[in-house]
């Protein structure tokens, strides 16, 4: 799984995709905070990505930000946001200005995460989709954003595994 943890000891820290409910997981995230987890981010609700966010969140007290699943066959049942994020809006979490991006593709309710300070980075939690489709407006809005600023995307799984670009 690709767990982020942003932030630093004078702000919290933000966990972006806990990934699965494992204790061993949970606890990997715990020890691995340099302060306190005062935030935890989804990009999404496929089972390596979100599963650990009630175990993480009972754990810290930390609300569970992001999105349901318009179609929630083959995701995480458990999810359940402290509260759902919308496109576009900004969140200060971590030390970090993030802007929330709502992706569709990879699943109904994808996020990404635009870090809209020096860097600009991004945080994206799967770019590529099982049937081997990314969706050309998705990538060209998440480049134009993140070249702007010449910022660095950071990946989760972006392989495309079948190959084919949609238009």
């Amino acid at each position: 799984t690709n767990t982020y943890l942003l932030g630093d000891a004078a702000s919290g820290i933000a966990v972006i995709d806990p990934g699965p409910a494992i204790d061993a997981h949970i606890q990997a995230i715990v020890d691995a905070a340099a302060a306190p987890i005062r935030w935890i981010l989804c990009t999404h609700t496929h089972i390596d990505h979100s599963p650990g966010a009630a175990p993480l969140a009972a754990r810290t007290g930390a609300p569970v930000l992001g999105m349901r699943a318009r179609y929630p066959e083959r995701q995480d049942a458990t999810f359940a946001p402290t509260r759902e994020l919308a496109h576009g809006e900004r969140l200060e979490v971590g030390g970090c200005r993030l802007r929330v991006l709502h992706t569709p593709g990879h699943a109904s309710n994808q996020l990404c995460f635009l870090e809209e300070a020096e860097r600009r980075d991004q945080v994206v939690g799967e770019a590529g989709l099982g049937d081997g489709f990314l969706h050309r407006h998705h990538v060209a809005a998440l480049e134009a954003d993140r070249d702007h600023a010449g910022g660095e995307q950071l990946e989760g799984e972006a392989g495309v595994e079948g190959g084919a670009l949609d238009a």
